[in-house]
């Protein structure tokens, strides 16, 4: 008997070893090349968000931007209802914002806006400068309307990704949804005449508060007066005000939701140095050559827009930051 049962486990694990039962099991055939091209890693993200494989979305995103934030926050409706529309130039911040900007090496404009007061002051606020990420307000809005917002929408984690960590993929992913005619409807509504989205051409050209406008060396851009009158729209339409409801074509609950997005910003990225207590929507930018901050900052003072816009070539985020403290420390001071 005991001959039988050692003959028995010694035909097993012959058995075993030749049917290769015990061999190493293959590696998993990778989600993407090791160096993925740009198109392959949007097309890895929009397959994987697609068909809700989210390995596939993560290993696009770990090639882009280091991995997409898992956000479950509630979209929270702004502070202050107030939106009072720009009334009348303060003559003496217009004046001061103009020595910071002439004083910066190299580009930059401003835009300021107190919404409870209505008084408001630009400085090269309508010359063109590059959009980079800040442009993403718009097909955040187009995807809004299309799409609708929180937990029921299917574009509500890229609309997180875009308030969070200004996600490229997200970005370009609500693009392709919505299309690039919804995005330019967008930019209309929003008051943006000047601005030109990336991969959408329009044709107007900056005219007005023109002091030094950079080289045009990109093809999306903004000015820091489109991006006051889209935020005013915003805050506007999410206070009930039905004159920005009318022109911005989005619900007050859109609207609000707009506003919530732009609520997860990450704070690395801002330029602005709001006084304590202070709660922000905002948008940032930034690529090589370019910084800019644009932001609804809700203050015990009350809320107020402000825009900081900069380009030079190899520009760096200490002297970016620098200049938007400056401006933040004059236009957080004004009562």
């Amino acid at each position: 008997m005991a001959r039988r049962r050692v003959a028995w486990v010694a035909a097993l694990a012959a058995a075993l070893t030749f049917s290769g039962a015990v061999a190493a099991k293959p590696k998993p055939k990778p989600l993407l090349p090791k160096q993925p091209t740009q198109e392959q890693i949007q097309a890895a993200y929009d397959r994987g968000r697609a068909t809700g494989n989210w390995k596939l979305v993560r290993a696009a995103e770990h090639f882009d931007n280091g991995g997409g934030a898992a956000l479950s926050a509630p979209l929270v409706a702004p502070p202050s209802r107030i939106a009072t529309p720009p009334a009348h130039e303060d003559s003496a911040l217009r004046a001061k914002l103009a020595v910071i900007g002439r004083h910066f090496n190299g580009w930059a404009a401003f835009w300021v806006h107190d919404l409870r007061t209505g008084t408001y002051a630009g400085w090269n606020s309508d010359a063109q400068f590059p959009s980079a990420s800040i442009g993403k307000v718009a097909v955040l809005v187009a995807g809004i309307a299309d799409y609708g917002y929180g937990p029921g929408s299917p574009l509500d984690y890229d609309m997180r990704q875009i308030g969070s960590i200004s996600s490229n993929l997200a970005a370009n992913h609500i693009f392709e949804q919505v299309g690039a005619a919804k995005v330019d409807e967008a930019l209309q509504h929003l008051g943006m005449p000047s601005t030109r989205y990336v991969g959408l051409y329009r044709t107007a050209a900056s005219v007005g508060d023109v002091q030094k406008a950079p080289p045009s060396v990109h093809w999306g851009v903004t000015t820091a007066h489109d991006l006051g009158r889209a935020f005013l729209r915003l805050q506007a339409a999410a206070g009930g005000h039905a004159w920005a409801i009318a022109k911005l074509g989005l619900s007050r609950e859109q609207a609000t939701a707009a506003l919530g997005y732009l609520r997860l910003h990450e704070v690395g990225p801002s330029l602005l140095a709001p006084p304590p207590g202070a709660v922000l929507a905002e948008k940032d930018g930034w690529i090589s050559d370019a910084r800019g901050s644009a932001a609804v900052a809700y203050t015990r003072n009350g809320p107020k827009i402000v825009i900081v816009l900069t380009y030079r070539p190899g520009v760096s985020d200490t002297e970016a930051k620098a200049l938007g403290a400056k401006v933040s420390r004059l236009v957080f001071a004004t009562r």
